[in-house]
């Protein structure tokens, strides 16, 4: 039958058809598999001594069944009836033969269950790669149409997943295809339940470390926020101090006190004290407010900087200056690199740190100069106590 003129002929459009009209993209739903298909039909057909009608009808539904994605992905099936529909017409098939094909091709749709022996041939015949030792290759070139056509990606544990669901619910309907394929069906199950098991084992592997890491960088950054927020506290703190005994000294003594020759000679013990201590809170306020004091360059950056991981992307103090699209680009070449995403997160701490240092180090000037001012003043006043005690 498969010397058929007909059958012959179909196969030949079909041949044609596909060669002008069907995307090299299609790595899966091709030539090749329509005519792995039709073998599958064929060999079945020896089993089941089907008449020589329904040989026919079965090898042209065969050869037409994934016609339509030439047209379409999605819902080929109804391209594909069309074009059966249209040949057969052509060769002056009656309506019923034709209706059959067409019901036939329908019942290879995702999903549908065959409903009778022909329909469980064909179907179980487009469905011969779940019990063949190339199901895996095979399935990786379904994967390729899936990202190309239907924009669908998967991860490697995802698609371990979706096939293992895919080769457990898809089983042959009909003896001859049990009997020959199913038990490689079911080794093909027991691989892929392994690979499963394979992809999760080196998914947490490598999220071991991944997950360590991440977890340093963000112990890191929460470390850096909260030391700049006690650096912070720390300097508004001294300058809260500060302001207040500038504000009382000077406030109380530029009241009372003129400051004359003879005015300084007679109050020495304490004009020479409050001077000491509100020189020394003068210098302190001034470095607590330059540890606290927002730093912002307002020079371009340098964009080679940071694509030679001389400089960040992530710190604040080159993308506020840097133009908008010019930020968008760079954050996407992160997302798409993780060496170079890790490397900016490590040199925007770096910049951080630096950051901090000046900080805490004019942080501790101030509290060192209000700390020497407290204890000059002091030691000045009991000084000139003493002294003028003793010269009495």
């Amino acid at each position: 039958m498969n010397n058929h003129p007909t059958v012959q002929d179909a196969a030949g459009f079909v041949a044609d058809l596909f060669k002008k009209k069907l995307s090299n993209k299609y790595v899966y739903h091709n030539f090749n598999h329509t005519c792995e298909t039709v073998e599958a039909c064929l060999q079945a057909v020896e089993f089941y001594e089907l008449n020589e009608k329904d040989h026919l009808l079965l090898l042209l539904a065969a050869w037409f069944h994934d016609t339509g994605y030439v047209n379409t992905y999605m819902n080929h099936e109804d391209a594909s009836k069309d074009y059966a529909q249209k040949f057969m017409q052509e060769k002056n098939f009656d309506a019923a033969d034709i209706n059959l094909v067409k019901d036939l091709i329908e019942s290879t749709r995702h999903g549908a269950k065959p409903e009778n022996l022909l329909q469980e041939i064909l179907h179980d015949a487009d469905h011969i790669n779940v019990g063949k030792k190339r199901f895996f290759r095979k399935a990786e070139l379904l994967r390729i149409e899936w990202e190309i056509f239907l924009d669908k990606h998967f991860t490697n544990k995802e698609w371990a997943l979706e096939q293992e669901k895919y080769i457990i619910s898809t089983n042959f309907y009909t003896e001859f295809f049990r009997r020959e394929y199913g038990s490689r069906r079911e080794k093909n199950i027991e691989k892929q339940r392994g690979a499963l098991i394979k992809t999760k084992k080196k998914k947490e592997k490598d999220e071991a470390p991944k997950r360590g890491t991440e977890t340093m960088y963000r112990s890191t950054y929460r470390t850096h926020i909260n030391l700049s927020s006690i650096a912070d506290s720390k300097a508004n703190m001294i300058i809260s101090i500060n302001t207040i005994i500038l504000s009382i000294i000077i406030t109380v003594v530029g009241s009372s006190f003129t400051l004359t020759e003879q005015a300084f000679v007679e109050n020495v013990r304490y004009t020479v004290p409050i001077c000491v201590l509100l020189l020394g809170s003068l210098l302190s306020v001034i470095y607590a407010i330059l540890s606290a004091r927002p730093n912002v360059t307002e020079k371009e950056v340098d964009i080679e900087k940071i694509r030679n991981k001389k400089s960040s992307v992530l710190f604040f103090g080159n993308f506020s200056n840097m133009k908008l699209q010019d930020f968008i680009k760079n954050m996407q070449e992160l997302m798409d690199s993780k060496e170079l995403l890790y490397d900016n997160m490590t040199i925007d701490l770096y910049y951080l740190g630096l950051v901090l240092t000046r900080k805490y180090k004019l942080l501790r000037i101030s509290y060192n100069i209000f700390m020497a001012g407290l204890v000059l003043a002091v030691v000045a006043f009991m000084g000139i106590f003493f002294y003028s005690q003793f010269n009495r």
